[in-house]
């Protein structure tokens, strides 16, 4: 596992003098990996959703007009329900798996973690907020958190300004690389 909260090397040096900051291209991969993820949790919740209302007899798989009526009844969901399923399934999903390992399955992936500035593991509200401000960011194209990820010296994006975080890298072997 990534050790960069308790490794022997924060505690004698800075933390910009040992990590790696993630880059914007490798943030990129792990948001791309998050994304194809979040498309299969999507997929799995609808196709439940479409399980459970011919269960309860609402709709008739065998009914070849079943499936343009469904695509009909979901065309007709108000924008704002829509935008608040996807936008918090993107907040739960991030929120979760930052709390719990420090990183989404994209930043696993790609050998990243989240940490505070220090080096010390992210505190409840650090990723809550960094997952509020992703939310924007999301929305419009992650376009201003690429932006301030190539104009920040430690790449960090909106969401890691606010929250005082940053994401780093380890090499292959384990070990934080060094800048």
């Amino acid at each position: 596992m990534f050790a960069v909260y308790n490794h022997p090397t924060m505690q004698q040096a800075r933390t910009e003098d040992r990590i790696e900051y993630a880059s914007l291209g490798w943030r990129i991969a792990a948001v791309a990996v998050d994304t194809a993820v979040l498309f299969a949790i999507l997929t799995l919740v609808a196709t439940v959703w479409v399980f459970v209302l011919a269960a309860q007899g609402r709709i008739d798989p065998n009914d070849p007009a079943a499936a343009q009526t469904l695509a009909r009844d979901v065309a007709a969901t108000p924008n704002w329900v829509a935008n608040t399923a996807l936008f918090g399934t993107l907040f739960i999903y991030y929120v979760v798996l930052e709390g719990i390992v420090g990183a989404s399955v994209g930043k696993l992936v790609f050998h990243m973690r989240v940490v505070m500035r220090d080096g010390s593991r992210p505190t409840g509200v650090a990723i809550v907020v960094r997952n509020l401000v992703r939310i924007l960011e999301a929305y419009l194209l992650y376009i201003p958190a690429g932006i301030s990820c190539l104009a920040s010296s430690r790449r960090q994006r909106l969401g890691d300004h606010a929250a005082r975080t940053v994401v780093v890298r380890r090499a292959a072997g384990g070990r934080p690389t060094q800048a």
